[in-house]
């Protein structure tokens, strides 16, 4: 009968059975709703995703401009190191020539030091016989005066690649121009004496000749006798 199926549940609505009741056809609001609902996150979700992709878009150029920027500094890095390397070894090697040139210099000032010492010991003693008014000897004095001016022209080559503030370098000179100075002095004094010895001599030679003619006079005399 009627009456029973009227009272039938809402849920049994849309069921379409030979058995069952007629299907109601009344709006479902609350399907509506929800429909609205998730078409309203969907639009919302679908909004975040494009924001996202759009973040992500950005992010990755931002990380393909900074990966550029570092690759690019990386490159100018190196190539400062490779020339920064270039010029170490530049300098290592100018440092290791100087090194070089300062021990070479170094041991030609020793040498010269101890040449020097030679040659101001040779002409103290030189000047010793010489006041002793003993023989007197030119050739040494001519040798001495050749040493001393091959040691002035090579100190004045060490001095070349030196600093004229070295006082090493200033007390060397120093030491070779008295030793010209003191050649110079002896040397005249030996002209000096070697011009006393030629008319020392000149004189014994006359005073020899007159005595051999004043004995030769003697000898005729006597013979006329």
């Amino acid at each position: 009968p009627p009456k029973k199926y009227e009272q039938i549940p809402e849920y049994y609505e849309g069921h379409n059975s030979f058995d069952g009741p007629p299907v109601s056809h009344k709006p479902d609001k609350y399907r509506s709703a929800r429909i609205d609902r998730l078409e309203t996150i969907v639009g919302k979700v679908a909004d975040t995703v494009g924001t996202v992709a759009d973040s992500n878009k950005d992010f990755a150029f931002r990380i393909t401009c900074e990966r550029k920027s570092h690759a690019n500094l990386n490159a100018k890095q190196l190539k400062e190191i490779e020339s920064l390397k270039f010029k170490n070894n530049l300098l290592e090697s100018s440092v290791s020539s100087t090194q070089k040139a300062l021990s070479l210099k170094n041991s030609e000032i020793t040498s010269l030091e101890s040449r020097i010492n030679e040659l101001e010991a040779e002409l103290e003693q030189k000047a010793l016989l010489a006041e002793g008014d003993k023989a007197r000897d030119s050739d040494t004095t001519q040798s001495l005066e050749i040493r001393v001016k091959g040691l002035k022209n090579e100190l004045e080559q060490v001095t070349q690649d030196s600093s004229f503030k070295d006082g090493l370098i200033f007390c060397l000179r120093s030491r070779v121009s008295n030793l010209e100075d003191e050649l110079e002095a002896l040397g005249r004094r030996d002209q000096i004496a070697s011009h006393q010895t030629s008319h020392d001599s000149k004189i014994g030679s006359a005073e020899a000749d007159s005595a051999s003619s004043s004995n030769n006079y003697k000898h005729d005399e006597v013979v006329e006798e």
